[in-house]
Formats: structure tokens, sequence, C-alpha cells
């Protein structure tokens, strides 16, 4: 069993803060490369100047009004199950942002946090593979906490949701404590517990979306399979989509 008691993993030693960098991943990873970076290493900062979101995407974050950060395991996981890493990431963001604003706050597959109809938080996961093992694994994320305005109509903040200013070390606090408790049950293997909980809050669920791969799709979002890929019925069939091939709207 993986211990769930005692010293916590992300302890403030283990917590770097950088007035600013490229990008807190690709810092860690550097970290990783060049000295005896250990589990629960933790680097934030007021402002990436090369941010990185989802497939190349851009992460753009106005300086010092938003929280940024990256973190370090060593889950040892199969790499047919690296998709429990983004939903542990997700379910974390979750839980935390469902307890400042309530029950609009959904998860976006893959790993996307959205209020209502706007991207308020995203995670980007990246991992080191050593013979088809997850051997460490970076998690970077990035939280719209203070901005009050966004060069993108699909975007939004604590601060435009609640109109008062949120203490980012507090968020960031509250985030690794409970990043902890569900990387616990991953190395625990509680993997049903966390398919149904992370199945049961996607954004869009039984909706009609679009789905658009080559062609466009019109279909019903019915959920996800047990290792990460979208299930959106077509007329009478479920198809499967992958990370990376499509745009989901309404």
């Amino acid at each position: 069993m993986h211990k769930t008691s005692g010293k916590s993993l992300f302890d403030i030693e283990n917590i770097t803060h950088l007035k600013e960098c490229s990008s807190t991943n690709d810092f860690l990873i550097d970290l990783i490369k060049n000295s005896n970076c250990k589990e629960g290493k933790v680097i934030s900062t007021n402002f990436q100047s090369s941010g990185r979101g989802q497939r190349n995407n851009n992460w753009i974050s106005e300086k010092n009004a938003n929280l940024t950060f990256s973190l370090l395991v060593e889950p040892n996981l199969k790499i047919s199950y690296q998709f429990y890493l983004n939903i542990i990431s997700s379910l974390t963001l979750y839980k935390v942002l469902f307890s400042i604003l309530g029950r609009h706050v959904k998860i976006k597959w893959p790993n996307d946090i959205y209020y209502k109809n706007k991207k308020i938080a995203g995670i980007l996961v990246e991992n080191i593979v050593k013979y088809k093992n997850i051997q460490k694994s970076i998690i970077g994320f990035g939280i719209n906490v203070n901005q009050k305005q966004f060069p993108i109509s699909n975007a939004v903040s604590i601060f435009n949701i609640k109109l008062i200013k949120s203490n980012k070390n507090k968020l960031l606090k509250s985030i690794l404590i409970e990043f902890e408790k569900n990387y616990n049950l991953l190395k625990n293997k509680k993997y049903e517990t966390l398919f149904s909980n992370y199945s049961n809050k996607l954004f869009m669920l039984n909706q009609t979306v679009i789905c658009k791969e080559n062609i466009e799709n019109k279909g019903i979002l019915k959920g996800i399979t047990k290792f990460g890929k979208l299930l959106i019925k077509i007329n009478d069939d479920c198809k499967e989509f992958s990370v990376g091939n499509f745009h989901l709207t309404r």
C-alpha cells in the first residue's frame, strides 16, 4: 500500500517559485535531466513566456494574475493506464474549483476545466517512459485566478465569477493537498473509483456535440472508455475518438 499519512509529498521545501520562466513543465524537465530531482518537486511561476497547452497550443496568461505550476510524480504506471494521470489531475482541479465556484464547474475531456461554457483551467501531462512503464510524470497546471480580461472569448477566471481577488498561495496549497489524495488512489490501483468520479463530471455529458474528424459529425456525448477515448453516439453507433483527433463544440 502507498502511504497516505505522515509527511506530505509536496512539503514546502519541495516548492520552488520563479518570477518568470519559459514554461514550468520545461523548467522541471530540465531540472530532472540535470540534477537529482525527486518526486514531489513543484515549480511555480508568476509568468510563463512560452506556456504550453495540449496539442501544442499556447497557454496565454497575464503576468502575476494566475496560478501556473508543474509537479513531478513517479507513478511506475503501465503506459496503457496513462490517461489516469489526466483523470487524477482533472479531478483535483474540479474538486478545488467546485468548492469555490459551485455546480457549474465541469471537466472538459481530456483535461480542461470549464465553468459553464468557458475554460477556467487546463492541464498538460508529459511522461518519461521506460520499459513500457511511466517512470516519471511532469504535470503542468494553469488556473485563471485574478485575470480580469482575456484575448479570447471562451476564457474566464475566478475573479470574473466571484468579483474578488483570490490568494494564489492558498489555492496552490489546496490543489496540492487534493492532488495527493487522488494520487494515492492511483498508487493503490483504485481505477474504478477514479474512472467513475471522472466520468460523471464530464462537460456536455449526454448532450449533442459536433465532432470534427476529417468530416463533421453530430452526435451525443456518452462518456469515455476505460483508457481515455471519447465515446460519441452517432446515429445508432457509439464511436471512439482519440485525444487530439477533433474539437468538441456545441
